[in-house]
This record gives structure tokens, sequence and C-alpha cells, in this order.
């Protein structure tokens, strides 16, 4: 028995526990383990109390069991769905004839159907027979008058008058410019300038209005090729050397000279407005213009 050596691993084990001082947390859960079943073991079972049953039906009563348990299965969805399928709305609804407008055989062998319908305070009812018609509305003062004829009753209605769309407006608007142009010493106003207009004038067509941008920011003048330096403020396209396109702004002021008659002409760009198109003009563009009357074609004789 000397010669017994603990395993090398319960030694680690213990040396790990007894380090990190968790040599009594084990032993104590392992004292734990061991007791509580055994206390559990001992308690006795907690007695229930069942009534007694008496009589012959004694025996059958003691062997159902407290609990009953049932089996539920899958539920059937068409029975939870079945009170749903009045609001379907891919079925058409209200098929059945209503009780009101139920037709009535009368003893002669003529049909006849009537209708009440409760408007207001009173009871307005129709009765169609063969022959005649009967038209009643007793109003809420306890008066009932009553309006018959011997032939069926009719209704004149006048036919609906066709409402006239009124024709859409159309507008045209052109691009003008406000320009200062002429020599230094003499400029000139021209608030009107429409596209293609020569500047100073058609004798000396020094630069030419082409039209403005988009949003009406920026005006567009074709240089002539007798002019043959550009100073002051715009942007020439394609560069300043080849001044072919001159782009300005409100504001600029631009100098030109013009070879011809070696004289420098100065323009001045007030601003960009848009003007509505007289109407000649939209008239040509939209055919709007009135028709012109044709000649009737004879015939032979």
């Amino acid at each position: 028995m000397k010669n017994v050596r603990t395993p090398r691993f319960l030694e680690n084990l213990y040396r790990d526990l007894r380090n990190r001082r968790l040599l009594l947390p084990a032993i104590a859960l392992v004292v734990a383990l061991l007791a509580v079943p055994i206390l559990l073991k001992d308690d006795p079972p907690a007695s229930t109390s069942t009534p007694s049953a008496t009589g012959p039906n004694a025996s059958d009563s003691a062997a159902v069991p407290a609990v009953v348990t049932q089996e539920l299965g899958v539920t059937n969805y068409r029975k939870r769905l079945a009170r749903l399928q009045k609001k379907n709305p891919f079925h058409q609804q209200y098929t059945a004839t209503p009780e009101s407008g139920a037709v009535q055989v009368t003893p002669s062998g003529t049909s006849s159907s009537a209708a009440s319908t409760s408007v207001g305070a009173g009871t307005t009812s129709t009765s169609t027979s063969t022959g005649s018609s009967t038209l009643s509305a007793p109003p809420s003062t306890g008066t009932s008058p009553s309006i018959s004829s011997g032939s069926p009753n009719t209704t004149s209605s006048s036919p609906p008058q066709a409402t006239r769309t009124p024709k859409p407006t159309v507008r045209l608007y052109a691009w003008r410019a406000s320009v200062k142009v002429g020599e230094p010493s003499k400029l000139q106003e021209r608030p009107e300038v429409q596209r293609l207009a020569m500047l100073p004038t058609e004798g000396k067509p020094v630069v030419t209005f082409m039209g403005a941008s988009e949003d009406g920011d920026q005006a567009l003048f074709l240089v002539s090729r007798d002019v043959d330096s550009v100073k002051g403020d715009g942007r020439c396209v394609p560069n300043h050397s080849s001044c072919q396109y001159l782009v300005m702004k409100p504001g600029d002021k631009a100098n030109f000279h013009y070879a011809p008659n070696g004289k420098r002409y100065n323009l001045v760009l007030v601003d960009v407005h848009a003007v509505e198109v007289d109407d000649k003009l939209r008239k040509r563009v939209t055919g709007d213009a009135q028709p012109q009357a044709k000649m009737p074609l004879l015939g032979p004789g």
C-alpha cells in the first residue's frame, strides 16, 4: 500500500484548484451533486386527495384519469374560412331577388310587381299591372294624393346637351436682345433686336444676333469675317485668335475693329427677354389660318 501513488492527473488538478483558490467550491459542488438526489429520494410523495366514488359505477369512475387529454389534429381551413365566403370580392354578391321586388300572380292571371321605397318621412309605392299604373306618395302630413292613368306611366326627359370643349390657345415666344451698339461716342439703343438682325446696320454687319441660350442668360452673336480684332468681355468661339462667335451675358461690353472702313464699334448687351410673336406668325406655324374657299366642281351637262 505504501507504493500506491496518486495519479499525476489528480495531482495537477489538485494543484491547479489550490493555486486558483477553487478547491473549496469544487468540494462543495461535489458534495451537493451527491446529497441532493439522496434528499429528494427520502421525501414522501405528496398525497393527492381524489373524491371517493360509491355505488355500482365506482370502479368505472376510478379508471378515468383526472386530466382528460384531447388529441388535436390538423384543423380544416375550409371550416375556418367558410364565414368569409360571403365577403369574397371575386364572387357576385346580392344575386337574390329582394323581397320588395317579388313578382306576385293575381287571380286574373296577370303578374304584378310591387316595390316600396322610403323617402324622408313618407313612403312611395309603385304597382304595375296590365293596362293600368298607380303612383301614390303619402307625405308626412297625413294626406295621400294619388295619380292614376289608363296608360303606362311615361317620363319625358330632354336629351343631355353636349358640352363644348374650348379649343386650346397656342402661344409662341421668341428671344429678343436689348443692346446698345454703334461707334464709341454714338451708341444707339436697340431694345428689340430680333434673331438674324445685323448690327449696327445692314450696311455695316459687324455682328449678327443668332439667338439666346435655353435659360436666356446668354446671347450668341456671329462675328463678321471683316472684323480683324475683338476686345472686351464675352467668350470667343472657338478661340480668341479666331473669333467666329461671341457669347455674351447681360452687362458685357465688346469692341470690334471693322476692316472695310477702319472704324471701331462697341456692343453692350443690356438684357435678353422673351416676347410673344404676332398672330400672323403663330397661324403660319400652327396652321390655324382660315382655309381658302374651294370652287364647286361642275358636273357634265
